[in-house]
């Protein structure tokens, strides 16, 4: 019989790499109202607008990270990490600039310019 000691849980993580700018630096409140009405999304919480959005087809997400500085911006890719994978990918620096154009895009006035980075880490699923 073996037995586990240490920490056990049942809840998941991914690892990620995102294109876009740390929660704390973007005024979510004003770009949330702009992606609902950009998307044609009618929920009035907006804390709950993230799914709906995504669902709608729109590029920018909320990457929940484990270290506590949520990012919003366009997910590059993911992976699971209990198996200590990341997905493979490929991009051009063309692809690149066209996915932080986008973030520029949709994150407008919400946030400087400055503060759009590559980000990695890992999230709760």
């Amino acid at each position: 019989m073996k037995v586990r000691s240490g920490f056990v849980s049942n809840s998941s993580s991914s690892s990620f790499i995102v294109v876009g700018a740390e929660e704390k630096f973007v005024n979510e409140k004003v770009l949330l109202e702009k992606l609902v009405k950009e998307y044609n999304i009618e929920d009035e919480d907006l804390d709950d607008v993230w799914y709906e959005l995504d669902c709608a087809g729109c590029p920018i997400n909320l990457v929940d990270a484990e270290s506590g500085n949520a990012k919003i911006g366009i997910v590059i890719c993911e992976g699971d990490i209990d198996y200590g994978t990341l997905n493979s990918f490929s991009l051009s620096l063309e692809e690149l600039q066209e996915k932080i154009d986008t973030v520029k895009e949709h994150l407008g006035d919400c946030v400087n310019s400055e503060h759009i980075k590559l980000y990695g880490g890992t999230q709760m699923c």
